[in-house]
């Protein structure tokens, strides 16, 4: 079992997730794709950043992912990472999940991504979720729409 979790960016585990991803990124992207590199976590003011941690129940942190807020209702995923060893138990799809509801309730309306064509389990994830290809070169990038625009988010709306 395992739990996901709205953490701060800024404490160690986040920065030892990320220094993964990043080395784990490094094998498999070129280099001006390395997104979500520790400096570049802290860089982002928390106020404008979704980041998600996913832990078993011994409290071990083995993925995380984080959404980055940006004007007129847009984010943009930076990355979903599950160590390789916690992979196959459906944890990219429950953090993509939760990233998006939370963004929702932050008012975003459309999420936005990066990746590579040949990560093909990343781009299987993104579309089986309801993501879009703007553009599928070599940098695949893609889109989802979360809310109709008009659309109040049910955080801001006044109970009945």
């Amino acid at each position: 079992m395992y739990q996901i979790t709205r953490e701060s960016a800024r404490q160690r585990i986040a920065r030892s997730l990320t220094e993964a991803l990043d080395n784990w990124h490094r094998r498999i992207y070129p280099v001006e794709m390395a997104q979500l590199t520790p400096q570049r976590l802290e860089a982002i003011p928390e106020s404008d950043l979704i980041f998600m941690i996913i832990r078993t129940l011994s409290g071990a942190a083995v993925g995380c992912g984080a959404v980055m807020l940006r004007l007129a209702g847009e984010g943009e995923v930076k990355h979903i990472w599950i160590d390789p060893e916690h992979r196959g138990h459906g944890l990219g799809e429950r953090l993509l999940s939760q990233l998006e509801r939370q963004a929702r309730q932050e008012g975003c309306r459309r999420l936005m991504l990066t990746t590579v064509s040949r990560q093909h389990g990343a781009v299987t994830l993104y579309l089986r979720n309801g993501y879009r290809f703007i553009d599928d070169g070599p940098k695949a990038v893609m889109e989802k729409t979360l809310m109709a625009e008009g659309t109040v988010p049910a955080a801001f709306c006044p109970p009945s």
